[in-house]
């Protein structure tokens, strides 16, 4: 893929809250890069993601952060009260991975943006990266 730069972060914007549609945007330097529109069950995945992450700070990088479809299935399912079977999480994976791709490509910036999400046989789906920055506006709509 090129060599990758670590000049920028990931940030997960959740205009409506938890739940809702949201975007997810590569910055540089307090500039957006990259924008991905996200429906609510992508988003939801990504949120997920990252409490897995928050959750395993006390492990070792190589093990931090790894969920297979039905941890995964279960912490949605515990956040939301909607349940989902684990090849419904598995697909949600899948499309999110293909429209974060897609998306990077369309940019032409593939050299520059890393992965946001790691999968291995095995071991499940991580976030590749553990600074993903969650923003979810308070009620006022401004940033907590």
């Amino acid at each position: 893929m090129g060599q990758l730069t670590q000049r920028g972060r990931w940030e997960l914007l959740l205009p409506a809250g938890p739940n809702y549609p949201g975007f997810l945007t590569w910055r540089e330097e307090q500039q957006a890069r990259l924008t991905v529109a996200l429906s609510a069950s992508k988003a939801r995945i990504l949120e997920v993601l990252r409490s897995i992450m928050d959750a395993d700070f006390h492990r070792p990088e190589p093990a931090r952060g790894w969920a297979r479809a039905e941890k995964l299935a279960d912490l949605i399912a515990e956040k939301t009260d909607y349940p989902l079977a684990p090849e419904t999480v598995t697909a949600y994976v899948s499309r999110l991975r293909q429209a974060i791709c897609a998306e990077v490509k369309r940019s032409r910036l593939s050299t520059v943006i890393p992965p946001i999400i790691e999968q291995k046989r095995g071991l499940g789906v991580r976030l590749a990266t553990d600074d993903l920055k969650v923003i979810v506006p308070d009620d006022r709509g401004t940033e907590p």
